[in-house]
């Protein structure tokens, strides 16, 4: 049982020490990896654009109108007249 304990213990120690240290962590184990196995292969890391909130919505995936559920496809009426006709 006492090894137990002591094998707890240390899992504790070692989630608390990760969550503390997580930005030195990631720059270290996993970033510098990913940077040496990217340039092994010739590929180059970039930071993914970040955005606070999304801003653009599918507006024809909540119309029943125009989606036709039992196919599973999106249906777009035509319009009165051609395109580029008055």
């Amino acid at each position: 049982m006492l090894g137990v304990k002591q094998h707890a213990d240390k899992l504790l120690w070692m989630f608390s020490d990760h969550w503390q240290n997580a930005e030195k962590i990631f720059a270290e184990d996993i970033y510098a990896a990913a940077l040496k196995t990217a340039e092994e292969i010739g590929v180059t890391i970039s930071v993914p654009r970040q955005c606070g909130r999304q801003i653009f919505f599918n507006p024809v995936s909540q119309n029943p109108l125009l989606r036709d559920e039992h196919a599973g496809i999106y249906v777009i009426p035509a319009a009165s007249s051609p395109v580029g006709e008055s």
